[in-house]
């Protein structure tokens, strides 16, 4: 599993996404969920043997779902039930929402991307998983 702390950008977005991302972070402790992090630099990722889980996408080169592995991103989307797109800086809000999912054997993608990429993102998900819950959040 990779670090839940990306490497890439400044300090500070690091910091800001670390505390939004809390609330996932205490319902894996708290509750033996599983949790995914990828970025355009992860090789190959899937869903991990903890059920249910979050998968967090960190799009923050804003290249869209075709920089990520494309059998992985399948692998994850089959295992959800519920799509966060977030299009703006990263809170805590939907992240809290994506947690409180879990307890109910709930599985989450959150997608963190711009609004250019919001929109491929929709589009990409809604073509591979139509049944899928999803929302976009400016």
């Amino acid at each position: 599993m990779r670090a839940p702390f990306p490497r890439r950008g400044s300090d500070a977005e690091t910091k800001r996404k670390a505390k939004a991302r809390l609330p996932v972070y205490r319902a894996m402790c708290e509750l033996g969920t599983g949790v995914v992090f990828a970025d355009p630099g992860t090789r190959r990722f899937g869903p991990p043997s903890a059920m249910p889980f979050v998968a967090i996408f960190d799009d923050q080169s804003f290249q869209g779902p075709s920089a990520f592995d494309a059998p992985s991103l399948y692998a994850v989307l089959s295992q959800v039930q519920r799509v966060v797109v977030l299009t703006s800086e990263p809170t805590s809000e939907p992240y809290a929402w994506t947690a409180t999912l879990l307890p109910g054997g709930i599985s989450a993608l959150v997608v963190e991307t711009d609004p250019a990429q919001g929109e491929d993102w929709y589009r990409f998900i809604r073509g591979y998983a139509p049944d899928v819950r999803m929302i976009v959040l400016p």
